[in-house]
């Protein structure tokens, strides 16, 4: 979808085979500004970044990462 020919929004039914009501179980909201906005958490990017991309992979090492630091922050 196109706004105004500058904004374009990829509305898509699933990704990775993983579906909104899927996802939406894995959702962190942030406020920006006084809005709130949801994100993905990193478990469900992660998953979101099983692909033979090149940058995936180098998402995937980043999200191991963080959540390697998040659990070690947690004990």
């Amino acid at each position: 979808m196109r706004v105004s020919d500058e904004i374009l929004v990829d509305l898509m039914i699933s990704a990775c085979g993983i579906d909104y009501a899927e996802a939406s179980k894995s959702i962190e909201v942030a406020e920006v500004a006084g809005v709130p906005i949801p994100f993905a958490d990193v478990h469900l990017l992660l998953r979101m970044k099983q692909t033979h991309r090149e940058k995936d992979a180098e998402d995937r090492v980043f999200l191991h990462r963080k959540i390697a630091a998040r659990a070690k922050l947690q004990q």
